[in-house]
């Protein structure tokens, strides 16, 4: 697979990929199909802290999403991923040691959720905030 992969892409996929391992805290509502995905790709600034973040990010995700609802920008839906360790390398291409993804049942809601969370991150974390429409590619 490794020379089908050099063939079809630019650069190996481990430059530009990870794989996590999916914790559930608040399943996206089903019926109102939230459409807004906020995605944050955590990362600890000191290495030593980073296996301590996706756990972190999970007992904190109840505070986070109470924090949330005051700036008026209450999550439907949260999911927090553990990056798990690459195959080969100490760091996977894609930057995160956790991945938070947060539904939102629309634009003006998860625009004032990545404002109030720029200023929820502290200064032990660095931030790449994604804002997309969701996009189903199969229902599993």
């Amino acid at each position: 697979m490794e020379r089908d992969e050099l063939e079809t892409f630019a650069a190996p996929v481990v430059n530009f990929c990870l794989l996590t391992r999916e914790t559930v805290i608040l399943p996206p509502d089903g019926v109102r199909r939230p459409s807004i995905k906020l995605t944050r790709f955590l990362s600890a600034r000191n290495r030593a802290d980073a296996p301590r973040l996706p756990s972190a990010r999970l007992s904190e995700g109840a505070e986070l999403r109470q924090k949330l609802k005051a700036a008026r920008a209450e999550p439907c839906g949260h999911v927090v991923n553990e990056t798990l360790p690459p195959e080969r390398g100490d760091r996977w291409g894609l930057p995160g040691d956790c991945i938070e993804e947060l539904w939102f049942e629309d634009v003006d809601a998860a625009l004032r959720a990545a404002q109030s969370l720029r200023t929820l991150s502290g200064h032990r974390i660095d931030t790449i905030t994604v804002l997309t429409n969701e996009v189903v590619l199969y229902e599993g």
